[in-house]
C-alpha cells in the first residue's frame, strides 16, 4: 500500500509539474525516490463463449450421377509355377534273413533261421527253420541220475500271392520232435533197477507234415461277398508206426445286406487212423447274422454239426454273441451262448503230451453249452484289459492217468492214457496289457478252473486249479532289451494206486498232489547295431524240481546264450 501511495503521488505531481510547466518553464520540483520500481500485471480473464451463427436458410444439394462401363485392355501372362518336389523318409533297410545261434546246460544246442523277400506289393513269402535239443541228465527223486534229453525241429514255407481284391496263401510246415520215456514212480520200492541210460530207456518220436493252400478275399465295400476258403491235410506219424492222415475243408463266407452282415461257417474234417478201425469225422454248418454299430455289437446264428464216431452224433448248439459300449471303449460288457464239438486228433494229444502211450486214441469231446460273459475295454491306447468268467457242460471230457499196466514186470508208469467223463466246468479268466511308454511294457495272464462235478473221477487229473503269468520288457536306448516273466501253475493232481491193498478187487485209487510251479525266467539282448546282437536267457531262476506230468521231473535251473545276425 505504501509503494502504491508513493506511485500516485509522484504521479500527480508530475501532471501538476507538466501544467506548470507550460505556464512557468522556470518552475523546477526534485523529487526523491527512496525504493525501486517494481512494475505488475493484473491477471487476465478469457472469455469461454464461442460465436454462434444462426442462418435460417437451408439449402439441400441434389446430385445425379451415372457410372459409364467401358472395358480396358489387359495383357497379363502368369508364369508356370513348377510342383514342389515332397521327399519323403527314406524307408528304412529290411534284412532278408535272420539267424540265431546259442546254446546252454544240460548241453542244449540251439539255431534258428528266417528267410523272407523285401517289399513287394504282388506277393510275400518266408522260411522259417528251427532246431534246439538237449543231452543232458535230471536227478530223481530217488537221487538217480537219468537221461532227459530231447530233439525238437522245425520247417516252415509260408508265400501270399496278391491278385486284385483276392489274396492266394499256402504254407507247409515239417516238425520232427523226438523224447525219452526217462520217467518212473521213483516211490515204488518194487522197482528195483529204473532204466536211467540213453541206451536203456524206450524212444518216442512225432514226425508231422502239413500242407494248407487257401484263398480269400478283401473288399471293403459292402456290395461285395467276402470268403475265405481253404484246404488242409496232414500226416502224422509216430516211433512205432502208428499213422494218422487228416484232411479239412473251411469255407467262411459273409456279406452285407443293408445294414446286416449275413455269414455263414462251413467246415469239415475226416480223420483216419492206422491203428483204429473206426471212423472220425466232424462236419459244421454255421448259419449267424450280424450288426455292428459304434455302441452295439450282436450276432445271431445257429451251429450244425455232425459228430461221427463209430456212429453218427447230430447236435444243434445256439450262437449267440452280445457287446455294448457303456461309455466309450473304456468299458464294454459282453455275453456269449454257444456250443461245438472238439474233435480230440492223436496229432494234438501227442504234441500236448509227449509221453502219452503209442497209439492212444481219444473220442471226441461235446461242448454241450458254453455260456460266458464278461468286460473288456482300452483305458488308453496303450492299455487294454479282459476280465470273463464261463460255464461250460462237457461230454466224454479227456484226462491223463498212467499207465499201471506191467512193463518188463516193473511198474515204471512212464506213459499216460486218457480217461474220460462227463463234468461241469468253472472258468474265470483275465488278462491286461500295458505299455507304459515306448520303452516299458506290462502284460498279465491267469485263469481260474473249477469243476463243480465229475461224474467218473475224484479229480481233474493233471488239470491246474489255477494258472497264470506276468511279465515286462524294457528298452534302455535301444540297445539293451530286458525281459522277465514268472509263470505260475496251481496245485494238481496224479491218479495212482494203492498196491498193498485190494478193495473190492481194484486197487484203491490214490490223488497223488503235485506241488504249485513258479517258474521265474530273466532275457538280456544287447544289439550292437541293427545286424548284430548277443543275449543271454536265465530260465527257471528258483531251481524248481516240479512236475508238468506225474514221475516226469523238469529240467531245473537252466541257461542259454548266443548270438543273432540278420543279413
Amino acid at each position: 500500500m505504501n509503494t502504491f501511495k508513493i506511485i500516485f503521488f509522484l504521479m500527480a505531481a508530475l501532471v501538476v509539474t507538466g501544467i506548470d510547466a507550460q505556464n512557468d518553464e522556470k518552475l523546477t520540483q526534485d523529487v526523491e525516490v527512496i525504493r525501486a520500481y517494481t512494475p505488475t500485471i493484473s491477471d487476465a480473464f478469457k472469455l469461454s463463449e464461442l460465436p454462434l451463427i444462426k442462418d435460417s436458410v437451408t439449402i439441400e444439394s441434389k446430385f445425379q450421377y451415372a457410372i459409364e462401363t467401358k472395358q480396358l485392355p489387359t495383357d497379363f501372362q502368369i508364369d508356370p509355377i513348377k510342383p514342389a518336389t515332397m521327399l519323403g523318409e527314406p524307408l528304412s533297410r529290411l534284412y532278408n534273413s535272420y539267424a540265431k545261434i546259442g546254446f546252454g546246460n544240460y548241453v542244449t544246442p540251439m539255431a534258428e533261421l528266417y528267410i523272407n523277400n523285401l517289399r513287394s506289393k504282388k506277393y510275400t513269402w518266408n522260411a522259417f527253420l528251427k532246431h534246439q535239443s538237449s543231452f543232458g541228465t535230471i536227478k530223481n527223486e530217488d537221487q538217480k541220475k537219468v537221461y532227459a534229453g530231447y530233439v525238437d525241429d522245425f520247417v516252415s514255407l509260408s508265400g501270399k500271392k496278391f491278385i486284385d481284391k483276392k489274396t492266394l496263401y499256402c504254407n507247409i510246415d515239417y516238425r520232427d520232435n523226438t523224447t525219452f520215456f526217462y520217467g518212473y514212480n521213483a516211490q515204488d520200492t518194487n522197482i528195483t533197477t529204473p532204466p536211467t541210460a540213453k541206451g536203456d530207456l524206450k524212444k518216442q518220436q512225432f514226425m508231422l507234415a502239413n500242407a494248407l493252400m487257401g484263398i480269400k478275399t478283401n473288399y471293403t465295400d459292402k456290395s461285395h461277398l467276402n470268403y475265405d476258403i481253404f484246404a488242409n491235410y496232414y500226416y502224422f506219424q509216430d516211433f512205432y508206426k502208428n499213422m494218422e492222415n487228416h484232411a479239412s475243408l473251411t469255407a467262411n463266407l459273409s456279406k452285407y445286406y443293408n445294414k446286416e452282415l449275413l455269414g455263414l461257417d462251413f467246415s469239415t474234417h475226416f480223420n483216419q487212423k492206422s491203428f483204429t478201425d473206426s471212423t472220425n469225422a466232424l462236419i459244421k454248418l454255421n448259419p449267424w447274422v450280424s450288426r455292428v454299430t459304434d455302441l452295439w455289437e450282436v450276432r445271431i446264428g445257429l451251429s450244425a454239426m455232425i459228430d461221427i464216431y463209430w456212429k453218427e452224433k447230430f447236435h444243434f448248439y445256439p450262437d449267440v454273441y452280445l457287446q455294448y459300449a457303456v461309455y466309450k471303449k473304456l468299458i464294454i460288457p459282453y455275453f456269449g451262448l454257444k456250443g461245438y464239438v472238439e474233435q480230440n486228433t492223436y496229432r494234438n494229444t501227442g504234441f500236448e503230451n509227449y509221453f502219452i502211450a503209442p497209439g492212444l486214441d481219444m473220442i471226441n469231446t461235446n461242448h454241450r453249452k458254453v455260456i460266458y460273459g464278461g468286460i473288456k475295454g482300452t483305458i488308453t491306447s496303450n492299455t487294454f484289459y479282459n476280465v470273463k468268467a464261463m460255464y461250460t457242460e462237457l461230454q466224454n471230457a479227456g484226462f491223463y492217468v498212467n499207465d499201471t499196466t506191467m512193463y518188463n514186470a516193473q511198474r515204471l508208469q512212464n506213459k499216460f492214457l486218457v480217461t474220460t467223463s462227463n463234468a461241469q466246468l468253472v472258468t474265470i479268466f483275465g488278462e491286461a496289457s500295458v505299455r507304459a511308454s515306448e520303452k516299458l511294457h506290462f502284460r498279465l495272464k491267469g485263469n481260474y478252473n473249477h469243476y463243480i462235478e465229475i461224474k467218473n473221477e475224484d479229480k481233474a487229473w493233471h488239470i491246474p486249479e489255477y494258472q497264470g503269468s506276468v511279465g515286462a520288457s524294457y528298452n534302455l536306448q535301444n540297445k539293451i532289451y530286458v525281459s522277465a516273466d514268472v509263470f505260475v501253475i496251481g496245485e494238481r493232481y496224479a491218479k495212482t494206486y494203492d498196491f498193498t491193498q485190494l478193495v473190492d478187487g481194484k486197487r484203491p485209487v490214490v490223488a497223488k498232489k503235485l506241488n504249485m510251479v513258479v517258474d521265474a525266467n530273466i532275457g538280456v539282448e544287447y544289439r550292437y547295431n541293427k545286424a548284430f546282437s548277443l543275449f543271454l536267457n536265465f530260465n527257471n531262476i528258483a531251481n524248481q524240481k516240479y512236475y508238468r506230468w506225474n514221475n516226469y521231473q523238469m529240467q531245473g535251473f537252466n541257461f542259454m546264450g548266443g548270438l543273432t545276425y540278420s543279413f
